[in-house]
């Protein structure tokens, strides 16, 4: 038989696991049934429609790639060109407009 210490033990045990899990479960639930997350932690990658191919001579003036982003929250935009920066900045939602006047190679891909 088990002494009456012993299984007081076992009782607070087995009272304090189930405390703990239902804590857990509780605590995990709303990131494991994907429905009740808190916004601001929920990551969304902007919209950013490829604008139209385009074709110009070298030497052109006045040509331009315009971009019409979308973002839930939008804060800062980076155009780079092979893997270089080209363009950066603060950005509030509005077109993001690169122009291409200085650029002089044969073809451009964006």
């Amino acid at each position: 038989m088990i002494s009456r210490h012993k299984r007081h033990l076992f009782v607070a045990s087995i009272f304090a696991w189930l405390m703990l899990s239902v804590f857990a479960v509780g605590a995990l639930a709303p990131a494991l049934s994907g429905t009740a997350q808190d916004s601001r932690f929920m990551l969304a990658a902007p919209t950013i429609p490829s604008p139209f191919d385009m074709e110009f001579e070298n030497g052109t003036q006045g040509e331009w790639i315009k971009w019409n982003a979308t973002d839930a929250e939008p804060k800062n935009y980076t155009v780079t060109r092979d893997g270089d920066v080209h363009l950066s900045g603060s950005w509030d939602g509005s077109e993001i407009d690169v122009n291409l006047n200085h650029l002089s190679s044969d073809e451009l891909s964006h």
